[in-house]
C-alpha cells in the first residue's frame, strides 16, 4: 500500500474534478504565467502543454485533444489558419483562441477569414489580452465547469508540476496519475528540454517531471548522455525544487549513479522506472513532495 493511499479509507475526500486542458501556443513567457495565474482561481486542476511553433501544437492537439486550444496569430510551422482547419477535422466541437497584436488591422482578417467558418467556436482577443476579457472569453468556449476552491474547510494549494516530456508521440500517461492523486494541481507540460530549463523561473514549480524515453530518431548518442544534459541545465540553476527521473532506464542502478552524478547532492532527485503503476508514482510523489504537503490532497482510488 502507498503512503497515501493508506489515507483512502476514510473516503473524505472524493476523486479529483476533471481538470480544464489546454494546448497552448505561443512562445511569451509572461502570457503563459498570465493565463496559468488567471485560470487556478476558476478551476481546481489545469493542464497546460506548451507548444513552441505550428508542429508541435499539431503533435500536442492529436496525441490528447483538449478542452481549449489557444494560439499566437503568428509562430513558426503550421499557420494558425492551417491549424484551424486541421482541429475542425479532428474535432469541430474542440474551440480555439486566437491571440493577435494586429487584431485591429486590415490584413489580420483578410489573414484569418479561412478560420472561421461557420458552426466553428472560435474567438479573437488582443494580444495582449484585458485580464477580464480573457476570463469572459474562456468562460464562453469552453464547457468543463468551474471548480473554485471550497469557501470553507481546509485551504488546498495547487500541486505546481512543470513536466518535460521528451517523446510526444508516445502516450502520456502523467496527467493520468497526477488526477488520481492529487485534489488539485497545476501541471505546465513541455516538449523540448532546454525551452521547459528557461521557464522554470516564471513557474516557479513545487515539482519537476523529466520523462527522459527520448524518440529513437533523436537517441544519435547514448541517451544517458541526452538525459544528463537536461540535469545539468537544472543544476546550473541551482534550482529548489525536487526533480522526479521518469524512464525505462531508471530500473537499472549504473543509470540512476550517472544520472545523479549529472546534478550532484545539491538537487533532490528521485527516479520512477517506466511503466509505473498508480501506486508507484504515488510513492515517488511522496518521496518528492512530503506526506504533510499531500495529506490533504488523497483522492478515492
Amino acid at each position: 500500500m502507498s503512503p497515501i493511499q493508506d489515507h483512502h479509507e476514510a473516503g473524505e475526500i472524493s476523486a479529483a474534478p476533471h481538470p480544464l486542458r489546454i494546448v497552448y501556443l505561443d512562445d511569451e513567457i509572461t502570457l503563459h504565467k498570465v493565463l496559468s495565474l488567471t485560470l487556478t482561481f476558476q478551476f481546481a486542476t489545469l493542464e497546460i502543454t506548451s507548444c513552441r511553433n505550428g508542429d508541435e501544437a499539431w503533435q500536442a492537439l492529436q496525441a490528447a485533444p483538449p478542452d481549449l486550444f489557444i494560439s499566437d496569430q503568428r509562430h513558426e510551422g503550421l499557420s494558425t489558419v492551417e491549424l484551424s482547419h486541421r482541429l475542425a477535422k479532428l474535432n469541430p466541437q474542440i474551440p480555439m483562441l486566437v491571440l493577435s497584436a494586429f487584431l485591429r488591422s486590415t490584413n489580420f482578417h483578410e489573414e484569418m477569414g479561412d478560420a472561421t467558418q461557420p458552426g466553428l467556436r472560435r474567438e479573437f482577443l488582443a494580444k495582449p489580452p484585458d485580464l477580464r476579457d480573457l476570463r469572459q472569453t474562456i468562460a464562453r468556449l469552453i464547457t468543463v465547469p468551474t471548480t473554485p476552491p471550497p469557501a470553507t474547510g481546509p485551504d488546498i494549494r495547487p500541486v505546481q508540476v512543470v513536466a518535460m516530456i521528451a517523446n510526444p508521440g508516445q502516450p502520456n500517461s502523467i496527467p493520468a496519475v497526477l488526477r488520481q492523486s492529487l485534489v488539485r494541481y497545476t501541471l505546465q507540460q513541455f516538449y523540448d528540454d532546454t525551452w521547459a530549463v528557461q521557464r522554470l523561473a516564471v513557474y516557479s514549480p513545487e515539482l519537476f517531471i523529466a520523462d527522459l524515453d527520448y524518440p529513437e530518431d533523436l537517441l544519435c548518442d547514448d541517451p544517458r548522455a541526452i538525459g544528463g544534459n537536461l540535469l545539468k541545465q537544472l543544476a546550473k540553476q541551482r534550482v529548489k525544487f525536487p526533480i522526479l527521473v521518469s524512464s525505462k532506464l531508471c530500473a537499472s542502478s549504473d543509470y540512476q549513479a550517472q544520472m545523479r552524478a549529472c546534478v550532484g547532492s545539491d538537487l533532490h532527485t528521485c527516479f520512477l522506472t517506466k511503466p509505473y503503476t498508480i501506486e508507484s508514482f504515488q510513492t515517488a510523489l511522496c518521496t518528492c513532495l512530503g506526506a504533510e504537503r499531500l495529506m490533504s490532497h488523497r483522492t478515492l482510488l
